[in-house]
């Protein structure tokens, strides 16, 4: 695999970014994440929950079919995170870790809305790097108390990111965890 600078360009009102093709990234993350997690060779390199949390007895675990832990505060979510042996990601490692998602706006069969479904069964809405729904089931807080990725409720506005008080809890707002 190769850690090369990815060409990439400003994608609209979303915040995400389009990944250019010289671009290629390891396809094998055992070597390098615990299970349940991806490696994202961008950025110094980080792995990165392959699906949304869900309460695993109090701690954060990353596995398919799993309902999203949502209703969550930021500090809660770090917490799950710490406890999990993992912290949440950083803004910029969350974008990384989305390129590639289609966008609901874009492709909304790839990425439906309507609901809060399991974690990683809409099988077209996956970044480049293998990370399911990072945009539009629930919205994930990053370590700079934004949300990211937008809800199922948020429609079209379901990839921008928004700044809230860390102290909400809201059913539309889970996270995931990053190493």
């Amino acid at each position: 695999g190769s850690t090369q600078t990815p060409c990439l360009l400003v994608g609209g009102d979303s915040g995400l970014y389009e990944v250019g093709t010289n671009l290629s990234i390891i396809s094998d993350s055992a070597g390098f994440c615990p299970s349940g997690m991806m490696w994202v060779p961008l950025s110094g390199g980080f792995c990165i929950d392959r699906y949304e949390a869900y309460n695993n007895a109090g701690s954060a675990g990353s596995l398919f079919g799993q309902t999203p832990w949502n209703t969550i505060s930021l500090s809660g979510a770090g917490s799950a995170c710490t406890v999990s042996g993992k912290r949440l990601p950083t803004p910029e490692e969350w974008l990384i870790a989305a390129f590639g998602t289609p966008e609901p706006a874009v492709s909304p069969a790839a990425c439906p809305a309507g609901g809060l479904v399991n974690t990683g069964t809409r099988s077209g809405c996956t970044s480049i790097f293998g990370a399911y729904d990072m945009i539009g089931n629930i919205a994930e807080w990053t370590s700079d108390s934004n949300v990211r990725g937008g809800s199922w409720a948020d429609g079209t506005a379901a990839s921008r990111s928004l700044e809230i008080s860390p102290g909400a809890v809201d059913n539309t707002i889970g996270f995931r965890c990053a190493r």
